[in-house]
């Protein structure tokens, strides 16, 4: 008498995930969070440091008679001579940057520490993100000195040294909002209509159709990979004046969905279209595809 098979062992119940691990510090992406909060800290600090200690104090006259603020520049264990105020005020509108987009990277970085769901691929942007913030500083002040945003430019004795560093900061704390007046001012200052008159653009490339997998396209087949280049978000793919789905893409693949195609009784082979949405050539050239029966 055949044995009677036993039945298959239930499946084993997955492990409750330890919520806590997390916060262990035996979790490595957590460590690796502190490390960069730490180095945005060190960072942090260090700008707010330079930016203290080297505050304009009184103007004092050097040999030549002429009012400066500071003859040197401390970077804490070094100090750099200065050739004039303007250069001072550089250093103060850069290291100010520094110091406000710390308190926007130190912000996202513990929400996302917070929240668990930190990952190690946003590294590369905390680590550069005081120095952006830097170079905008640095940028919205020139801007500002040089009368571009405002009715007039600012001498150095016009120039308020708390606005100085308020500039710097707060150029680097937001810096979506300062990219975003920055470039409202260069497109107003250099404003022109000849991009659009340009025939060479990459929107202006006709499509180009290399290959097509499977190829011939079995009777059972559903999809159709395409692979070529120019395509734009949004074009149509056209087989013989019906127009198909895509449910992939990119800029040189494309996935065509068959399910609304009329497919040829015996073997027979049909013409494969892409349509850009734009350009002066949106069409392509037609692709020979042989279907079987």
């Amino acid at each position: 008498m055949p044995k009677t098979p036993k039945p298959p062992p239930p499946d084993p119940s997955p492990e409750p995930r330890d919520e806590s691990r997390f916060w262990k510090g035996t979790d490595p992406l957590l460590i690796t969070g502190w490390m960069v909060m730490f180095y945005l800290f060190f960072v942090g600090l260090v700008s707010a440091i330079l930016v203290t200690i080297n505050f304009p104090g009184p103007a004092v006259t050097d040999g030549e008679d002429a009012k400066v603020l500071n003859k040197s520049f401390h970077f804490l264990v070094h100090k750099a001579p200065l050739q004039s105020n303007g250069t001072l005020f550089l250093f103060l509108a850069f290291f100010s940057g520094v110091a406000g987009s710390f308190i926007h990277a130190a912000q996202s970085l513990a929400s996302y520490l917070g929240n668990e769901s930190f990952k190690r691929s946003w590294i590369p942007w905390y680590l550069l993100r005081p120095w952006i913030g830097g170079a905008l500083g640095f940028a919205v002040f020139v801007v500002f000195s040089a009368g571009l945003v405002g009715a007039s430019a600012m001498s150095d004795g016009a120039i308020n040294h708390y606005g100085i560093i308020a500039l710097g900061f707060l150029g680097g704390w937001f810096s979506k909002t300062t990219s975003d007046k920055l470039q409202e001012v260069f497109e107003t200052l250099f404003k022109t209509n000849a991009d659009a008159q340009r025939n060479d653009k990459l929107d202006n490339v006709q499509p180009e159709i290399e290959s097509c997998d499977p190829l011939p396209v079995p009777k059972n087949a559903t999809k159709l990979r395409i692979k070529g280049r120019g395509f734009q978000e949004g074009a149509k793919a056209i087989i013989d004046g019906k127009e198909l789905t895509i449910s992939f893409f990119s800029d040189d693949k494309l996935t065509i969905e068959l399910s609304n195609l009329d497919r040829p009784a015996s073997p027979k082979t049909l013409h494969l279209h892409i349509e850009n949405p734009k350009g002066s050539e949106r069409l392509s050239k037609p692709f020979k595809i042989p279907f079987e029966a």
